[in-house]
């Protein structure tokens, strides 16, 4: 194959500088891969005829990272990004099907790509020599399939990992896994428990977030219910209502679909939403099926998958979140939002109602059109509610509890209640504002007229001034703290309280 690939100038240099010494050098694998699909590689990795040791002399002149010298590879520092070359090598046997007993160097590059994974990993650029691809990894690029390197139940029973890299490969790129390849991956299945839970993580992550993640999952669906016995059932579970065409485990896949492939956690809880639904079915006289508490029962059953895949708890928390509200009213009310953002926070509530979104887009569009117009009325409306910077947390407020004391306003619990009442239910107000002149105002129009004369005096002292002013004044008295406490529940009216949430409302631009 004659085709031309753009080496970088710094991989260019990198392969001279070897022929320079009298190595050879080429780029290989997953670049060369993307090359020829087009796509802009992630990075890029040489293999060449030199040791290790011979690498470093090579490139003595610039940084060079030698982690994985053992293995062969040394990362050579060029203009702030790491480039790793590796000794030509041949493996030994895997006794514990994932990493190879010994690592042994070669003496050609037909060896070293002999040793890869798939064909279309097995492929070596040099711009003087153009592709070398002994294994028509090109050709199988063309047609669009997935092949393993030589015999494929030897590749999977040397790496058990592998087959997760298979259904990635297919869910990235599109590809049809070739039928023995195909084969061989649910023969070596039982391997995959010599795989580390952080492993599986990092290759589901990927398969979950591809473009093609639905499609891969729908044709290979025997590996994924090997790792999660717990979607099993969705397979050929009928919904048995006039919103659902498809069965569960086909929803799930279209919702995953419909689904951000930047938000990991949003295509998790896409593909997981519904799990809990065969274990919550109940079909009424009439026929109609209905999955009373599933929700709970599905964010139950995603916890115990995040847990055993060693996610980290913050993520997990968040998946675990989005399933048990996945169901969220579709309320186009600026109060109903704000109460969302409130318990969830931003970036959660636009999960939450992209999550809702997926969820009716998977289901029959008559039904879901009304309620779709809805969901875009909310997600409308919560922009704009971000964009006011409306406060939702009580780190937005722009005033705070020593605000409050030097208001006049007691020290205790009803500091917390008012800013929390003035998130819960207050207004947004923006023009500047002199809270003393107002309260003062407010406390002269309820004035307590049939209360007893000290008890008037007492009140608008708190009202007028400092509390250590305030102490001080009426020191004399028995448990004062408990009788202010008792004079501000008793004597601030209602209608002051609710003046007050609102002036704490003001944000500050």
């Amino acid at each position: 194959m004659n085709e031309q690939i753009t080496i970088p100038a710094d991989g260019i240099w990198i392969l001279n500088r070897l022929q320079e010494h009298g190595y050879v050098g080429y780029a290989v694998g997953g670049c060369v891969r993307d090359a020829l699909l087009h796509r802009t590689p992630h990075d890029w990795d040489f293999c060449t005829s030199a040791t290790p040791e011979q690498i470093q002399a090579c490139f003595s002149d610039v940084p060079c990272l030698t982690i994985g010298s053992q293995h062969g590879t040394i990362g050579v520092l060029r203009n702030h990004t790491v480039y790793e070359i590796t000794t030509f090598r041949k493996e030994t046997t895997y006794h514990d099907h994932r990493h190879p007993d010994a690592v042994q160097f070669a003496d050609s590059l037909q060896t070293d790509l002999q040793r890869r994974d798939f064909t279309i990993n097995a492929m070596a650029y040099h711009p003087e020599t153009g592709i070398i691809d002994p294994f028509h990894g090109a050709a199988d690029l063309q047609k669009r399939q997935l092949r393993c390197v030589g015999v494929p139940t030897e590749r999977f029973t040397e790496d058990a990992l592998r087959i997760l890299r298979a259904v990635r490969f297919a869910a990235v790129y599109g590809l049809t896994i070739q039928p023995e390849t195909a084969a061989a991956m649910e023969q070596t299945i039982p391997f995959l428990k010599w795989v580390s839970a952080e492993r599986i993580l990092s290759e589901c992550d990927r398969i979950v977030t591809a473009s093609y993640a639905a499609a891969t999952l729908a044709a290979y669906p025997a590996i994924w219910f090997r790792l999660f016995p717990e979607m099993q059932p969705l397979q050929g579970f009928q919904q048995y209502h006039p919103r659902h065409a498809h069965d569960v485990w086909e929803h799930s896949l279209l919702a995953l679909s419909y689904s951000d492939q930047q938000d990991t956690v949003l295509c998790w809880a896409s593909l997981l939403h519904d799990i809990g639904k065969p274990a919550c079915f109940h079909r009424d006289a009439a026929g109609i099926g209905h999955f009373y508490g599933h929700p709970a029962e599905s964010a139950a059953l995603a916890k115990q998958i995040c847990k055993r895949l060693k996610m980290d708890r913050k993520r997990t928390d968040a998946i675990v979140a989005l399933i048990a509200a996945h169901e969220v009213q579709l309320l186009p009310q600026r109060t109903y939002l704000l109460r969302m953002l409130r318990k969830y926070g931003a970036v959660q509530a636009k999960r939450l109602l992209a999550l809702r979104k997926a969820d009716l887009q998977a289901q029959v569009p008559a039904y879901a059109e009304r309620d779709l117009q809805k969901l875009e009325q909310m997600q409308q409306l919560l922009q704009e509610l971000l964009q006011e910077q409306a406060c939702f947390q009580l780190k937005d407020l722009a005033i705070r509890g020593n605000d409050l004391l030097a208001m006049g306003i007691p020290k205790g619990v009803l500091i917390g209640k008012l800013l929390q009442d003035a998130l819960e239910k207050g207004a947004l107000l923006v023009a500047p504002f002199d809270y003393e002149a107002e309260i003062r105002a407010n406390a002269q129009l309820h004035r307590p007229s049939r209360r007893p004369i000290q008890r008037d005096r007492i009140y608008f002292d708190l009202l007028e001034m400092p509390y250590e002013q305030f102490e001080k004044k009426y020191q004399t008295g028995l448990s004062l703290k408990k009788k202010v406490k008792g004079l501000v529940k008793r004597f601030i009216p209602l209608s002051m309280r609710t003046r007050i949430r609102l002036l704490l409302q003001r944000r500050t631009k």
